[in-house]
């Protein structure tokens, strides 16, 4: 399992080991099936410092397939303004499921997965 949040310092997305928490590398393209995580203390902490602190980013596995952004929405998270990650448009909270994520230089897209 991986984790990817944004770095703002590097413009790009890093990824680093969920368990161990080691940088893996950074990148501006990148497909997980995962889930949005937001760590309410962590934000609480931003609101209260006025400073950015790491804590929202994605969890879940290297995904391929197909990657028509066209069938993705766009997701958007601000700690100031949302307390977890929403629809860009719709601004519907992304509940605990499972998506397929793409990240694409800033924007993060999703498709929610399919249940049987």
């Amino acid at each position: 399992m991986i984790e990817v949040y944004y770095n703002d310092l590097l413009n790009c997305f890093n990824i680093r080991d969920n368990k161990t928490k080691r940088y893996l590398g950074h990148t501006k393209l990148l497909k997980i099936k995962g889930k949005f995580q937001v760590d309410e203390i962590g934000r609480q902490r931003v609101l209260s410092e006025g400073k950015r602190n790491l804590h929202a980013f994605c969890v879940g596995e290297f995904f391929s397939g197909e990657c028509d952004v066209n069938t993705y929405h766009r997701a958007y998270y601000n700690p100031y303004t949302t307390t977890s990650f929403i629809d860009y448009f719709s601004k519907e909270k992304l509940e605990d499921d499972e998506y397929y994520i793409l990240f694409i230089n800033k924007d993060v897209f999703y498709k929610k997965i399919p249940t049987d």
